[in-house]
């Protein structure tokens, strides 16, 4: 699974010219349609991924668009800045797992993301 652009340093662009399948998660839409045209045998969501299924404002942050986040004081800080911010609202599917043990738990203000036996 991978959520991420598909920049020339994307390893599962590479996995995808060696015949792999992927799936990609991608909540801004003009990126996820960039990988239903490039990536056709992936799976493309464009959703977003959480604790509880539904709907959330999603900050796209224009200039730098792989810092796009759920969190309005840094999408407010990047306006501070003189960036260009565009809010969506995106469909949220509930994460099915515990996130990967590599992975530290977000202490970011939009909240860690729990899987569905987390409670």
């Amino acid at each position: 699974m991978t959520c991420t652009s598909d920049g020339m340093h994307s390893v599962t662009k590479h996995f995808y010219k060696s015949g792999w399948r992927v799936v990609n998660i991608e909540p801004l839409r003009s990126r996820f349609e960039s990988f239903e045209r490039e990536r056709a045998r992936d799976v493309n969501l464009n959703v977003a991924v959480g604790d509880a299924s539904g709907k959330m404002r999603f900050f796209e942050l224009m200039e730098e668009s792989y810092l796009s986040t759920p969190d309005p004081i840094t999408a407010d800080q990047f306006r501070a800045r003189g960036g260009t911010v565009t809010e969506h609202t995106v469909a949220v599917c509930r994460t099915w797992s515990k996130p990967y043990r590599g992975v530290e738990e977000s202490r970011s203000r939009a909240g860690p993301l729990k899987g569905h036996d987390e409670g």
